[in-house]
């Protein structure tokens, strides 16, 4: 809960704000113990602070096959910038943060770990459905919203 908050402070106007918000993301990240994504936790802080970054960034998660089970922690490092992908005007940007979405909900143990984030993720998801040109983009993006769906169905 607390990591859409620093990933809004990372873009602060102050600098001081900005500076002690990636310190706290830095020790927040690597509390999420993954060692998938240990390799590009500065990486993630960076895409965080400059959206210019969110491409490319966005485009080395969906490379990662992940060996190591995906938690509640893993999302919270991982969700602001998928989201922030969903945002993005490139279709390859978004096309890429939903594989990550879709992978990622695939991954998890237990279903419940990532429900706390589908509130925030399956409009976006669903948005880009009927907005994305690229009907191969929009066949993944309804793949990602099909898995979603079945996660926030599931029981409780």
């Amino acid at each position: 809960r607390i990591m859409p908050h620093i990933a809004e402070m990372l873009n602060d106007v102050k600098r001081e704000v900005r500076e002690t918000a990636a310190d706290t993301a830095k020790v927040l990240f690597e509390c999420a113990q993954n060692k998938d994504l240990d390799p590009y936790l500065v990486d993630l802080i960076s895409a965080m602070m400059d959206q210019e970054v969110i491409p490319k960034v966005v485009n080395q998660l969906s490379e990662i096959v992940f060996v190591q089970s995906v938690e509640t922690p893993a999302l919270a490092v991982v969700m602001p910038l998928i989201l922030r992908g969903l945002k993005d005007r490139d279709e390859r940007t978004k096309r890429r943060a939903l594989v990550i979405a879709d992978n990622m909900c695939k991954l998890v143990p237990d279903v419940t770990e990532i429900q706390p984030f589908l509130p925030t993720l399956i409009p976006l998801v669903e948005k880009s459905i009927q907005t994305i040109s690229d009907p191969e983009v929009r066949s993944v993006a309804s793949r990602c919203f099909a898995t979603l769906q079945a996660a926030d169905k599931a029981d409780r």
